[in-house]
């Protein structure tokens, strides 16, 4: 029996050493594996990143686009409306207009003085207190 015993014993130890050569082996790896989750967020965040860069970037570009567009309508627009003020300000212009809606031209200066009309003023009779 005491065989025995001593060869359980030897199994039972000899199987603690394994598990615990196995534990020792699995801490390095398992803190590889952190180590390397780790590197793979950190590169996935920076890879998000620049892909929300780039499409930022492709948005501001288009609407810079539109709006150079939007800016040479309107420049254009102007333009247009500039070269309509010039022409309905041209005096052979007011003239013809004036003279077909049936109005003369000012032969000499005429001057029309208004005079204000003095306030008018309200007389208030003096109240006694006797009858």
């Amino acid at each position: 029996m005491s065989t025995f015993r001593a060869t359980a014993e030897a199994t039972v130890t000899s199987a603690t050493q394994r598990a615990a050569r196995r534990r020792r082996r699995r801490a390095p790896d398992s803190r590889r594996l952190l180590g390397s989750l780790a590197a793979v967020a950190v590169g996935v965040s920076l890879l998000v990143g620049y892909v929300f860069a780039c499409a930022s970037a492709t948005r501001h570009s288009y609407e810079q686009g539109r709006l150079r567009a939007r800016l040479h309508q309107l420049q254009a627009e102007r333009k247009h409306l500039e070269a309509q003020v010039a022409e309905l300000k041209r005096i052979d212009r007011i003239l013809y207009e004036a003279k077909r809606q049936g109005m003369q031209p000012r032969q000499e200066l005429q001057y029309v003085a208004l005079v204000p009309e003095p306030a008018k003023t309200r007389s208030f009779q003096h109240a006694s207190a006797r009858p």
